[in-house]
Formats: C-alpha cells, structure tokens, sequence
C-alpha cells in the first residue's frame, strides 16, 4: 500500500449468517458446518476441513480476476499467466450450490470501503457501470492479501497457502507496463530514483524487472 492508505477493516466471515471475524479483509461465504452456538466454525468436522482448502485458490482467481481489470484499465491484455490457480476442487464439485464465495464486501452493502468514489479520467476501466482507476485496483489487491499473524484459529493457515500460490502468480505490477511474478521483481527504494544502464541490463538478461 501506498503510505497514508489505510487498508479496508476486517469483515465478518459468513454461513448463511454472519459468525464473525476471523482477520480477512474480504467477506467469506461459506456453507460451513456450525456447533449449535453459531458461534465459530466447527474446526474437526470434514467437510469444513475441505472448505478451508479451497480458500486459498479462491482468493488466487479473485486476485488474478483484479490483475486483469488493471490490466485492462491501463490498455493491456488480459493474463494467460493463470498457473497459480488450481483447478483442483476434489470434494467440491457437483453441488447443488455453490459451497464458498469471497468478496469484498456483503452483497448490497453501501460502506463507501464497497465503492468506488471520486472522477476518474484515465487508466480505468468499466465494472457493472463504475469507472475503477487502475492503481486503486492494485491498491485494492494488495490490501486484501492476508498475512501470517493477520487471521486466527480455523483459517490461521490460509494466509500462508495464499502467499505460496501468488508467488507463482504475475501480479506484481512492472515498469513498463505489464505484470510479473513476485521473484521476478526487483524494487528500488525511492531514494534511488533509478538504475544505472548496466544494472538495468543484468536485471534483464536474469529475467527480472523493476516494479511500478
């Protein structure tokens, strides 16, 4: 995040119903099996044991979906660089419904963190209607991303599972346009200002490229 932007607060995780927060950024959806408390997520029971394992890759589709609107927004072309996804949903599949969603916020919130606000004239792109200016969505990106030590309990290993997976994601936007991978990012503090001609050159022929 840029400095002075604050990040959205925590959100409630849901089974039909809001339980509560568990550290996620982003609202989790999911047709959880709950103790008759209502009052967390049943930790032992085996089919939340596969909810939480498809988490992670959730997150990676609904990141790499914001990726390509910035891309989008700054007249690039859409990813085809999806290998961080899995398209493993063993256990999943063939439900009468969908078990487990994420999203920014609750479906028909008016929270202005849900929204986009403000005239936006360049690099943006068109959502449902609203104009969304690229750099707000990698702002968006980077603020959902959960890290280790931000979420508890049941889901204290997601963040971990998540960052393992972008890793291999091109979500890391570049100077010049475009993405890369993370390893494949090399950031210059602001007080460098910029690379000398033969850095720049050894940084390329090793496959790596400065970040925006």
């Amino acid at each position: 995040l840029q400095p002075g932007v604050q990040p959205p607060p925590p959100r409630d995780v849901f089974a039909f119903l809001p339980l509560r927060s568990y550290g996620f950024r982003w609202v989790l959806q999911g047709d959880f099996v709950l103790p008759s408390s209502r009052e967390a997520v049943d930790a032992s029971h085996p089919w939340n044991q596969m909810l939480l394992a498809a988490v992670p890759d959730l997150f990676v589709e609904a990141a790499m979906g914001l990726v390509d609107l910035a891309a989008a927004a700054a007249g690039a072309g859409k990813s085809e660089d999806l290998d961080c996804v899995s398209e493993d949903r063993a256990g999943l599949d063939g439900a009468s419904t969908t078990p487990i969603v994420l999203a920014a916020c609750k479906p028909g919130s008016e929270d202005a963190d849900c929204s986009a606000t403000g005239t936006m004239m360049t690099n943006t792109v068109s959502v449902a209607g609203v104009a969304w200016k690229e750099e707000y969505l990698l702002q968006l990106l980077f603020a959902m991303i959960p890290l280790p030590g931000q979420t508890s309990e049941f889901f204290a290993s997601v963040p971990h599972a998540i960052l393992s997976r972008l890793r291999n994601c091109a979500c890391i936007p570049a100077a010049g346009g475009g993405f890369v991978k993370p390893y494949e990012a090399v950031h210059l503090p602001s007080p460098c200002g910029h690379a000398d001609a033969f850095t720049a050159r050894v940084l390329q022929r090793m496959g790596l490229r400065f970040t925006r």
